[in-house]
């Protein structure tokens, strides 16, 4: 089973990625609370496990946790010892006018507008925020250079830069 930790800028395509799990037959949950990654791992992973092949879950600042940045840490305690499950850790990324533009369209906040003056103080602050996941991603995507799913091909790793993009 391939299990997918997509997380990212707020505006990159998180949420596209996401659906190209699910169209594809497997099982996401977005924005799970970095808390219950353990809960998640003991519980819900050995049920979902013989439902689906694929299952993508998304972890970013919507947490608004003093966590986030264990986030790669996290993941290899809880499942680099899991039977059956091969994680990966993905970042999506896009420039910051791209995301600029995509919030001026969808009119929602950034997840850090509170905390901040101007959206381009909010990106910035997410940027700094989620550099350690950044750095410690097994792939990185930004909205030019989609990637795409290889469920068929399970002893390649899991994902491919070249076929039908899916995100």
């Amino acid at each position: 089973m391939l299990l997918f930790v997509i997380s990212g800028l707020s505006g990159a395509g998180k949420s596209v990625a996401l659906h190209a799990i699910e169209d594809q037959g497997g099982y996401c949950i977005d924005n799970l609370p970095i808390e219950l990654l353990p809960a998640f791992s003991s519980e819900a992973l050995p049920i979902l496990q013989g439902k689906f092949q694929l299952i993508g879950l998304s972890i970013d600042v919507r947490n608004h946790s003093e966590k986030l940045h264990q986030l790669p840490e996290l993941l290899h305690k809880e499942f680099h010892h899991t039977p059956d499950v091969e994680c990966q850790l993905i970042f999506i990324e896009a420039d910051i006018e791209t995301i600029i533009r995509r919030f001026g369209e969808s009119r929602r906040p950034h997840p850090l507008s509170r905390e901040n003056p101007t959206l381009e103080s909010s990106i910035h602050q997410e940027i700094e925020q989620l550099a350690p996941i950044a750095s410690s991603a097994d792939f990185a995507s930004t909205a030019l250079k989609p990637i795409s799913i290889n469920s068929g091909n399970r002893s390649s790793g899991s994902l491919s830069r070249n076929t039908t993009s899916c995100f």
